[in-house]
């Protein structure tokens, strides 16, 4: 498919909230983004958006700038087949179990522009397309409560989502072209949640213990020196509410097993959604 039979879903997004009353900390509106291969989708990521959203609200207690955020909805962003990481399946394949697998979900929903690029796509393009799309939504839809938030000096932001192992990433020498990492986190805000017992990175204190002790990074890029201080900037922790260390290797090897049909819906119940059981199992279904 080609970029042009791209169109925004804006169908799960909640209204725009009304302004502070005078007096009032401005509630900052946004979008959630999930950003990954969701090779195949699973119940992990939908706690992802869940724990995402818990930790931007909880945090207005807490927040150096007092703001308050209302969270209107997230999106599932399947990554470009050009990605080319082994054993990824088609970008078609992936977005389908996504669709299936936020189907009863109220809030979150896929958006397949970047698998419908005719090239990857790195991620601050992605999470700045999303953005865009988002405004425009609200202006077509909200015209005049988008001109009060505009008028405010407010936009509706797209917050990336990310775990622990990817935030851990930003600090690897070379995994980033500093250029777009620096990029990102200028533009957008970032929610880094943490799974019991995976990545050292993942909590506050060990971000805050590491990004104090390491020297900034440098990298030349296109002959121009960047330097990338992760101290300086403000991310947002959280974690889910219970345990769920489901992983899409997990996924895929029940589908592909020797068991019985009925032995691999067993155990892909609580998984990945039950409506998306066949699905896997038909795409996923061999070795």
């Amino acid at each position: 498919m080609s970029a042009q039979a791209y169109q925004f879903n804006g169908s799960k997004l909640k209204a725009l909230p009304p302004m502070a009353a005078e007096g009032e900390q401005p509630v900052q509106p946004v979008v959630i983004a999930l950003c990954g291969t969701f090779n195949p989708m699973h119940t992990a990521h939908i706690c992802m958006y869940d724990a995402a959203k818990a930790a931007l609200l909880q945090s207005s207690a807490t927040d150096a700038m007092q703001r308050r955020f209302a969270v209107l909805g997230g999106y599932v962003s399947p990554v470009h087949d050009a990605y080319n990481k082994k054993g990824l399946h088609s970008f078609a394949e992936r977005a389908e179990v996504a669709d299936l697998c936020v189907a009863s979900h109220p809030e979150l929903a896929v958006d397949r522009w970047e698998g419908l690029q005719t090239h990857y796509i790195r991620t601050f393009y992605v999470l700045e397309q999303l953005e865009a799309s988002v405004q425009n939504w609200y202006a077509e839809k909200e015209p005049e409560a988008f001109e009060r938030l505009k008028n405010a000096g407010l936009r509706v932001r797209v917050v990336f989502a990310c775990g622990g192992d990817l935030f851990s990433s930003f600090f690897v020498e070379g995994c980033w072209p500093l250029n777009l990492l620096q990029r990102l986190l200028d533009s957008f805000l970032v929610v880094v949640l943490q799974r019991e017992g995976l990545h050292k990175i993942g909590t506050e204190a060990a971000y805050l213990l590491h990004a104090h002790s390491e020297p900034p990074m440098s990298q030349v890029v296109e002959g121009t020196t960047f330097t990338l201080d992760l101290s300086k900037y403000k991310f947002y922790f959280g974690a889910f509410s219970s345990p769920n260390n489901t992983s899409s290797t997990t996924v895929r090897a029940i589908a592909s097993s020797t068991d019985s049909t009925e032995e691999k819906r067993t155990k892909l119940h609580g998984l990945i959604p039950d409506n998306a059981i066949d699905y896997v199992l038909s795409h996923y279904g061999y070795a």
